[in-house]
C-alpha cells in the first residue's frame, strides 16, 4: 500500500500532465485558428532568399538555418527572417519564395509553405495530445477498476 507521500507525488505528477495537455492542445488550437485567418487574409508577395543564417548550435548532423528573405509590397522593400529553422540542404541563397504578408503589418511576413505556417500547432499539437493520452490512459483506467468492484456482490450466507 502506497503512502500518503507517494501518493501525493503521483497525483501532482498525474495532474501536471493533466494541466499541460490540455493548455497545449489549447494553444495549439488557436495557434492554427489564426494562421487560417491569416492565410485567408494575406496578401500575396514574391521574394527572394537573400541569405542563411546560423540556428542553434553547429555540432549536429543536420545543419539547419533560418532563411532571411527580402520582398517588395507597395513600393517599399522588406527584409524578414523566417519564423522557423531549415535544413540548409533545403533552401538557397537566391532561390525565389512566395510570401504572405499582413497589410498593416509586412515585417511580420511568412513564406508561404507548409513548414513555415503549420510547424509550431502540429508540434505543439502533437506533444499537447501526447501529455494528454497519459492522464486520459490513467483516468480510464482508474474508472475500470472502481466499476468492476462495485460489481462484486458479496458471497451468499448459507
Amino acid at each position: 500500500m502506497p503512502t500518503l507521500v507517494q501518493r501525493a507525488i503521483a497525483y501532482v505528477f498525474i495532474g501536471s500532465f493533466c494541466a499541460v495537455g490540455p493548455l497545449l492542445l489549447i494553444v495549439a488550437f488557436g495557434t492554427a485558428i489564426r494562421q487560417v485567418l491569416f492565410i485567408h487574409s494575406a496578401q500575396h508577395a514574391n521574394g527572394t532568399v537573400i541569405e542563411l543564417r546560423e540556428y542553434g548550435s553547429t555540432r549536429s548532423t543536420t545543419h539547419v538555418v533560418t532563411p532571411v528573405f527580402r520582398f517588395t509590397a507597395d513600393g517599399q522593400t522588406y527584409v524578414v527572417a523566417a519564423k522557423n529553422a531549415v535544413r540548409e540542404d533545403g533552401i538557397n541563397v537566391g532561390e525565389p519564395v512566395d510570401v504572405l504578408y499582413a497589410r498593416d503589418h509586412p515585417e511580420t511576413a511568412l513564406i508561404d509553405n507548409s513548414a513555415q505556417l503549420w510547424m509550431f500547432p502540429l508540434v505543439v499539437g502533437a506533444v499537447g495530445a501526447g501529455f494528454s493520452t497519459i492522464p486520459a490512459f490513467v483516468l480510464l483506467t482508474l474508472w475500470r477498476r472502481r466499476r468492476a468492484s462495485a460489481r462484486i456482490t458479496p458471497p451468499f450466507e448459507t
